[in-house]
């Protein structure tokens, strides 16, 4: 459902110089404004805290940033903020992949900075937190049903999968209104250099087109594109059209395909949906999505229906740009354009857990809206949209990535290089590197971002091997890779001996000892190494879902540990960490997990930050985690 085409953009102008993307990946990033006056000994403390390192300096007052290891952002990032010597800790957004858009500045609905887009300026903050959300996914081969006026086939733009025409009742269902082109890009317009970026970049739209040129279709083809979409498996499904009549043949489509989650327009004429429904967003049908549209504000936009019981959610709505016919771009208004963004959130939940049904997309999505003043009492929720929110609300990854391939070793002067194959995988935040001979379970020579990692300081003439693995942004790791090696160049030859005197012989060398003949340990040790905690701690006092994390390690060779489990508590403007509890594990030698939920090893949590420490008579190793509590 569309109100008005405000402007059309000539699609020459995507050729245009675009903002330069930004250099190195800042995904394990943080932006920290300590207070004023700390001393550098002080600054090292708070870092040393929350276990972060200088990364950088910035012209600002007392803002600094600062790296966590990869997978360990989300806990860094409450220990920051736990401090009373931080005065705000923010993610260090990737803006650097955006700004590859031309129309990146203008899409206000993925990320307001209170920016002026078509002549009116904003609120910070009132959107979707799309860029949040795509450190974790965007999208990747989830297929969404555009049920619309079909899509523009070959938009430079849109990425495309074979739909139907139920209008022309044949296989090609192109778009002459320009209504669904609009729609489809706001869901998946990729990340490409050229115009706008979709909700979910990677994802993929099948168009279906119901509505003829001119926007005007029947319930009998909306009904037949229903059912077509769920026919063929797709997990979600975009429906910006309605009006105020009911429809038995819709209706029962949507019913019938339950497995599908239909996303549908709230409607725009400014009523209220639970007195006078518009269809098909008020079918009181489980798997449905009805959505109103809000503006640059997070206020209700003026034509928006709303419903205390028949509208669910409300998403950017106003001042919309947008792929459009004839290759161009254009800014649109309506509930239509608020029910892509939801779509595309809901397809990035698809791609991150694929396992989820309608019912599970549908809750996310529900239970993770930024709550918004002016929207309460108009929707179920009374709250807007948020992407990064909805995939939060997912249960702890706990998949690990695949094994990196193709590692190669490259001997040069004292130094060994090794490259790989950049993982496929969306959220791989790094890798680490292994020395190959000996126990794999020791600490990381390295843990590079890139798929390329040089060994130097190595001698001359020296075999060496590793072995590489992977790590997500929720700390899994990959199973090691095949060892490679390689060797480091070998010595210069010496320069030819000056000639023996004459009537002599050369004087005989110097005997040389030899170096002595270091082995191994035939013994390992109970080394410790890479200990990690991925996953959320929410422990419950009133009924609500309570949450778990998982603290892992390796332990070099079976032995006891110790485990020291302490609380951060802060006092006259300092913190520090204070024993709750300790035990002693036995343990078999290997990789190793620890559940965090209500207790930990025996001991019991409450809400606050909190640091294990692990022990062994041969290593040390903490962690630190959070607990929330509802």
């Amino acid at each position: 459902m569309t109100r008005l085409c405000l402007a059309l953009i000539a699609a020459g102008l995507c050729a245009a110089t675009g903002p330069a993307a930004a250099g190195a990946s800042t995904a394990d990033e943080i932006v920290v404004k300590r207070e004023a006056g700390l001393t550098a000994g002080e600054r090292a403390d708070v870092r040393a805290d929350a276990g972060v390192a200088l990364t950088r300096t910035l012209p600002l007052d007392d803002v600094e940033v600062v790296a966590a290891r990869p997978g360990d952002r989300a806990a860094a990032l409450a220990d920051l903020r736990a401090d009373p010597d931080v005065v705000w800790a923010e993610p260090n957004r990737e803006r650097h992949a955006l700004a590859q858009d031309f129309y990146w500045p203008r899409l206000w609905g993925l990320e307001n900075s209170g920016q002026s887009v078509h002549g009116v300026a904003g609120t910070a903050d009132a959107d979707i937190d799309a860029p949040d959300a795509w450190t974790l996914t965007r999208g990747r081969d989830v297929v969404v049903g555009v049920v619309d006026t079909g899509v523009q086939a070959g938009h430079q733009d849109l990425v495309t999968v074979p739909g139907w025409d139920f209008v022309d009742d044949d296989a090609t269902p192109s778009d002459g209104h320009g209504h669904g082109t609009h729609v489809a890009g706001t869901i998946a317009a990729p990340q490409n250099s050229l115009g706008v970026v979709g909700v979910a970049p990677r994802a993929r739209v099948m168009p279906i087109r119901v509505l003829d040129d001119t926007g005007t279709g029947s319930a009998a083809d909306s009904a037949a594109g229903f059912a077509y979409a769920g026919e063929r498996g797709l997990k979600v499904v975009n429906g910006s059209i309605g009006s105020t009549d009911f429809s038995l043949a819709e209706m029962e489509a949507i019913r019938d395909h339950p497995g599908t989650l239909y996303v549908l327009a709230a409607g725009n004429d400014g009523s209220n949906n639970d007195v006078y429904g518009s269809y098909p967003c008020a079918y009181n049908l489980p798997n449905i999505v009805c959505v109103g549209a809000s503006d640059q504000d997070d206020q209700p936009a003026e034509f928006s229906n709303y419903g205390a019981s028949t509208v669910d959610i409300f998403a950017p709505g106003v001042n919309i740009i947008s792929t459009y016919k004839g290759g161009a771009f254009a800014y649109m208004d309506g509930t239509s354009m608020a029910a892509p963004h939801a779509a595309g959130v809901a397809a990035l939940l698809a791609a991150r857990d694929p396992s989820l049904g309608p019912a599970q997309l549908k809750q996310a999505i529900m239970d993770s809206v930024d709550p918004v003043g002016a929207l309460a009492g108009r929707s179920v929720t009374g709250g807007r949209l948020n992407a990064a929110g909805a995939l939060a609300e997912l249960p702890p990854d706990t998949t690990p990535p695949a094994v990196p391939t193709g590692l190669t070793a490259t001997g040069g002067d004292r130094q060994i290089g090794l490259t790989w194959t950049p993982s496929s995988e969306e959220d791989v935040a790094g890798y680490r590197v292994y020395p190959a001979l000996g126990s794999p379970t020791l600490d990381p020579l390295a843990t590079p971002v890139a798929a390329a990692w040089t060994a130097g300081g190595l001698g001359v003439d020296e075999q060496h091997s590793y072995r590489v693995s992977a790590v997500d942004r929720a700390g899994n790791e990959s199973a090691l890779s095949a060892p490679v090696g390689a060797r480091t160049a070998a010595p210069a030859a010496p320069a030819a001996s000056d000639p023996a005197p004459a009537g002599g012989s050369a004087a005989a060398p110097a005997a040389v000892a030899p170096p002595p003949v270091t082995r191994p340990s035939q013994r390992p040790a109970a080394t410790l190494a890479g200990a990690r905690v991925s996953g959320r701690v929410v422990v419950c006092a009133h009924g609500c879902r309570a949450r778990s994390a998982t603290l892992r390690f390796t332990l070099g060779a079976p032995a006891s540990v110790g485990v020291v489990v302490a609380r951060r508590a802060c006092a006259n403007g300092r913190c520090r960490y204070r024993t709750a509890g300790t035990r002693t594990l036995r343990l078999a030698g290997g990789r190793q997990r620890l559940t965090i939920g209500a207790k930990l090893a025996g001991v019991k949590l409450r809400a606050g930050s909190w640091r294990v420490t692990l022990t062994t008579p041969a290593a040390r190793t903490t962690a630190r985690f959070s607990v929330r509590a509802r």
